[in-house]
């Protein structure tokens, strides 16, 4: 996250779920930018997935629109999860 600047990650862990990491500050130039990441785990909320590769990638479709209107990064991948399940 610190090469890419990035300001949310979600790393997805199969069958178990994904684990969704964000920053402390938003603002690149904050001091708190650099400080320790907040985590926070959400399990899968499907029983089975019949196309895994495409099911990430409604993760992320999913996940990128909704902070993109303005929600947070826990909505999002809880929206992002549901839209993997189908």
């Amino acid at each position: 996250m610190a090469t890419t600047r990035a300001r949310h990650m979600i790393v997805t862990l199969g069958r178990k779920g994904m684990v969704v990491f964000d920053r402390q500050s938003q603002g690149p130039t904050s001091p708190r930018w650099r400080d320790r990441l907040r985590s926070e785990d959400l399990p899968s909320l499907a029983d089975a997935t019949v196309d895994p590769l495409g099911a990430v990638d409604a993760l992320l479709t999913t996940a990128t629109l909704r902070l993109a209107t303005g929600g947070n990064l826990m909505r999002a991948a809880y929206l992002g999860s549901l839209a993997a399940g189908q």
